[in-house]
């Protein structure tokens, strides 16, 4: 996963950020790109550039070993209801 120049996978100053620790967002966004790669979903989500954020994210967080990271707190929700409102899944 890459960085992406895409204006949506900037949290804006409005975006409410919850605190995640990086185990939970990990468990999250395996479970979350597990279900895009089986599903019609993973072009579309993927195109938005925030799974890309967060997945990024989390990586760096995972390598700089720190415990919890804040995430807009409606990402993860959206991105779990796109992929489950696509057929395939």
């Amino acid at each position: 996963m890459g960085s992406h120049e895409n204006k949506e996978a900037k949290p804006l100053a409005s975006d409410k950020l919850v605190n995640l620790k990086t185990s939970d967002l990990r468990e999250r966004l395996n479970k979350l790109y597990a279900r895009m790669r089986s599903s019609s979903a993973e072009r579309k989500l993927s195109d938005n550039g925030r799974f890309d954020y967060l997945w990024d994210l989390k990586e760096l967080a995972l390598m700089q070993g720190t415990q919890s990271v804040d995430v807009p707190e409606s990402w993860l929700d959206d991105l779990e209801k796109g992929v489950a409102g696509h057929p395939g899944h």
